[in-house]
């Protein structure tokens, strides 16, 4: 059963169905961005499994971590992979009093992907994006790819156009790091 859909770059979706990594790749294609999709046989679900199918340090690959305000609204906050994300921080940015994670069912219905495959871009319905300040600093990341076993190789300043997103220090380091 069809429900009614959203527009995204022009690719029409259906809120009971699941994004892919085609989508993600025309909704790229369509916003005319330089990318790359990679795929691997195993899959890249944590950064550190990421880490190890590209063969580059975690600094380089990013988070893209749902949260959801204490009003509901949601918020995706993207970090790079040897930080973490600083929730009363996070929250103090968005001007509300707390920020909690999405669980994996809201993930999948508010974005169009499952947790693991997220991509920082491309989701069901807008979604204000906090991007944390270390990110803008480099030239390419890798992020989620649509698909448990893809990755996205694109410039942080093209997700930060094509999402409207907001820079803003939300990363803290890891514990013991």
């Amino acid at each position: 059963m069809l429900k009614r859909g959203y527009t995204l770059f022009s690719v029409e979706v259906a809120l009971n169905s699941g994004l892919t990594h085609e989508d993600l790749e025309r909704i790229l294609r369509e916003a005319g961005v330089d990318y790359r999709l990679l795929e691997f046989e195993g899959h890249t679900m944590t950064v550190e499994a990421a880490e190890r199918q590209l063969g580059v340090d975690r600094g380089r690959i990013i988070k893209s971590m749902l949260y959801v305000d204490d009003e509901g609204r949601p918020l995706l906050a993207i970090v790079t992979g040897d930080r973490l994300v600083d929730e009363v921080r996070l929250a103090e940015v968005c001007g509300v009093e707390r920020v909690r994670r999405a669980r994996p069912k809201a993930v999948r219905s508010l974005t169009g992907y499952e947790v693991g495959a997220l991509p920082p871009l491309g989701h069901r319905r807008p979604i204000r994006t906090i991007i944390d300040s270390r990110v803008m600093r480099l030239e390419k990341v890798y992020g989620g790819g649509g698909a448990i076993n893809r990755l996205l190789e694109i410039s942080p300043s093209d997700i930060k156009r094509l999402t409207g997103a907001e820079v803003a220090d939300i990363s803290r380091p890891m514990e013991g790091g």
